[in-house]
């Protein structure tokens, strides 16, 4: 029998492909803002997050109930994988065609130029990564973590090749978003050959009665991505809205989020989320109860040092990464920062995980509407900074509501699903780490690149010391740390391999 993979070994794998991805991707926008203007910057930004609104709200839901319904019902895989990727096939087609018909006629209906522009390859980058999105999650299914990995960390090195190939050479925005939607293409491809080997997909396997069933599901999970595009994004949209595309980049920079962040969320999201499913399919609450404290509590060990210390630099790492072009961007940034606390609790996961269609439904129609009126709010108040604000409260009562309606789904305390002690601990030992940091370098006067490493070692060593000989490890966390060093040391040959 096959030895099946742990969680945390599946969260690795996947975490290795973003993080290869980050590797690949991070130089993107610190090369775009060095080649392009501010204006043809913003249109880059604007081309990113108009493709996340079609990604998300195309898929309906299918590609994200998938984790929940293939390990609870096995026995129609093949349908419910089937139904999946013929419907976003033909949301692919229907993108790619609304594409190219606002490219070419949408002046005529008033829209604005600057979509325009951009359009057409918006709706063929949209279309075939909505159409491959099922591939990676299928992967994880399957428990083929290290795949998973391995296709993230492909798809992002080719987009990474292309993009800066086709900025540095042809110095056009526009040609830069075609280079993109090419790579997408080439998932897709990608995607049928391996799903006509291993599952051999056909129309014959449609079934209605099976995707009716699917959009139980499916279709309060819709709904609650389509609030969650709204709750993390509404900012953006008003920034869109009310002001120019240069400030939208000084403000895009400003809300740049550090892509380890939801690359460890992604990664361990994906992995627990079917082994949740399954633990509450077999009526095994106080295992999905530990299970999910468990994550959490690795969680937080990672994000909560993390954030420190980008908090502790945000000046030096705006000012070097993106230059001072966008020294107005320094305050935005640090007030998005406080985002990254919020992600240890995967919001809806738990409802997710039980496939609790009314929560996830009536979360999903109310907290658009808060994050609407909040953000609005700040952003009347606050101009940019305002609107950055607004939507980190917003964050933390959207956490708090979540914890109290898995509680409630799950018939325990909110106590429960949330691990105090431990995380209380490594926010302690992390504040101390930070003022520490800033007290022994307050009287430098480096460079910006020789203030953010100084900073970063410092706090890193203090840190890790203090983290490290904290109960809030454990000895098998030790254990696991000191194996990853050492396999690490040994691959670069900095530490030869014991002999057995």
């Amino acid at each position: 029998m096959k030895k099946r993979q742990s969680l945390t070994d599946q969260a690795l794998f996947l975490l290795g492909g973003r993080i290869t991805s980050f590797a690949l991707t991070f130089a993107l926008p610190l090369v775009l803002v060095r080649i392009f203007s501010k204006y043809e910057f913003g249109l880059y930004r604007k081309f990113s997050v108009f493709f996340l609104v079609f990604f998300i709200i195309a898929q309906f839901g299918l590609t994200y109930s998938l984790p929940s319904l293939i390990p609870r019902f096995p026995e129609k895989a093949k349908s419910i994988l089937a139904n999946t990727v013929f419907v976003q096939f033909l949301i692919c087609g229907f993108l790619i065609c609304s594409g190219a018909w606002i490219a070419f006629n949408g002046a005529a209906w008033h829209i604005p130029k600057d979509f325009m522009r951009f359009a057409f390859p918006l709706g063929i980058f949209s279309g075939f990564m909505v159409a491959s999105s099922p591939f990676d999650q299928v992967l994880v299914i399957e428990e083929k973590g290290q795949q998973a990995g391995s296709l993230i960390a492909l798809f992002d090195l080719g987009r990474s090749v292309f993009v800066l190939t086709s900025a540095y050479f042809l110095r056009d925005i526009i040609l830069v978003m075609w280079a993109v939607s090419i790579v997408a293409f080439l998932r897709f491809v990608g995607m049928v050959f391996y799903f006509r080997k291993n599952y051999g997909l056909s129309l014959q396997q449609l079934h209605a009665q099976t995707f009716c069933e699917q959009m139980q599901l499916a279709g309060p999970m819709a709904v609650q991505s389509g609030a969650h595009l709204i709750e993390s994004h509404i900012d953006k949209y008003l920034i869109i809205y009310y002001y120019s595309t240069a400030t939208y980049a000084v403000y895009t920079v400003g809300a740049f989020q550090i892509p380890i962040v939801a690359m460890l969320f992604n990664s361990i999201t994906a992995v627990i989320l079917p082994r949740l499913a399954e633990l509450y399919r077999q009526n095994k609450r106080d295992d999905l109860l530990a299970l999910w404290n468990e994550a959490i509590r690795k969680s937080a060990i990672i994000l909560f040092p993390l954030f420190a210390l980008m908090f502790t630099v945000h000046r030096e790492f705006i000012l070097y990464l993106f230059t001072d072009k966008y020294i107005e961007s320094i305050p935005i940034f640090a007030v998005y920062l406080w985002i990254i606390p919020t992600y240890i609790m995967a919001n809806n996961l738990l409802l997710q995980a039980i496939g609790h269609g009314k929560y996830l439904f009536w979360t999903g129609i109310f907290k658009p509407i808060l994050a609407i009126f909040i953000v609005f709010f700040g952003l009347q108040w606050g101009g940019l900074i305002g609107a950055a604000a607004g939507l980190i409260l917003y964050q933390y009562l959207a956490t708090i509501l979540y914890a109290f309606y898995s509680a409630r789904a799950l018939k325990v305390s909110v106590r429960d699903l949330v691990p105090t002690r431990a995380l209380l601990q490594v926010v302690l030992l992390m504040a101390i780490a930070s003022l520490s940091t800033v007290f022994l370098t307050q009287w430098l006067m480096w460079s910006v690149f020789l203030m953010l490493m100084t900073k970063s070692v410092i706090f890193c060593g203090i840190g890790i010391l203090l983290l490290y000989r904290s109960s809030a490890l454990t000895p098998a966390d030790r254990d696991r740390a000191k194996s990853l060093v050492i396999r690490v040391l040994t691959k670069f040959r900095l530490l030869q391999p014991k002999e057995s």
